[in-house]
């Protein structure tokens, strides 16, 4: 697959938004973490994700790989995640970014879930 660029990058994020693992694995993406680079542009295209070669052959450093782990399970279910690990090594803004792209995954936001009560009925 030919490596898209930036633009065309942010371009799908926006077309794709309405599918929940789409719109959760670009955010993830295109966080600071990674920005769009051309590492994880090559193995983006309009039909899919490659993480699993992208994981393989990106040169990636641990905590990079265990976020690509998260998006990677949140587009198709892909990857052997244990968020348990994952949460353990990442540190507290890169966690966020894993937070905040499960919070995307179910249509909302983190500050969705700050507050409510976990023992209460679901309000919506």
């Amino acid at each position: 697959m030919p490596t898209m660029t930036p633009a065309e990058l942010q371009q799908l994020a926006v077309d794709k938004f309405e599918d929940p693992g789409w719109r959760s694995a670009m955010y993830i993406l295109l966080s600071p973490v990674f920005g769009g680079e051309s590492r994880v542009r090559r193995y983006v295209g309009p039909d899919g994700i490659d993480f699993e070669t992208m994981i393989a052959k990106g040169g990636f450093s641990g905590g990079e790989t265990r976020l690509l782990l998260v998006a990677w399970s949140l587009f198709n279910g892909g990857g052997d995640v244990a968020l348990n690990a994952v949460f353990a090594s990442l540190g507290h803004k890169w966690a966020a970014i894993a937070l905040e792209a499960m919070a995307l995954f179910s249509g909302r936001t983190l500050t969705d879930f700050v507050g409510r009560r976990a023992d209460g009925p679901p309000t919506d």
